[in-house]
């Protein structure tokens, strides 16, 4: 099972440690991994077909900066300042 978000997303990153699974409302504790390399919610034993199934989770999102320099420029008291920095997320 794919984690989608509400808007559709597909999520492939989410931090495991975070994973939070209900069935038709309940939480369940055990009885399902994240299996890493498939990036799918994997169950011991499958629910039944009408459940609803939910989640919540935290979750990263790769990125990369745009640009491969970073321009700065010195204020009052030695403070760095930049300006534009633009990330590009990157999509597996």
């Amino acid at each position: 099972m794919n984690l989608i978000l509400q808007n559709g997303r597909q999520v492939t990153h989410p931090i495991e440690e975070s994973l939070r699974i209900a069935i038709d409302g309940e939480e369940v504790f055990s009885g399902f991994t994240f299996d890493q390399v498939t990036r799918k919610l994997v169950f011991d034993a499958a629910p039944p077909v009408a459940a609803i199934i939910s989640a919540g989770f935290e979750f990263d999102v790769p990125v990369r900066f745009e640009n491969e320099q970073l321009i700065a420029t010195r204020t009052v008291n030695n403070a760095g300042e930049v300006s534009d920095i633009t990330l590009l997320e990157l999509r597996f």
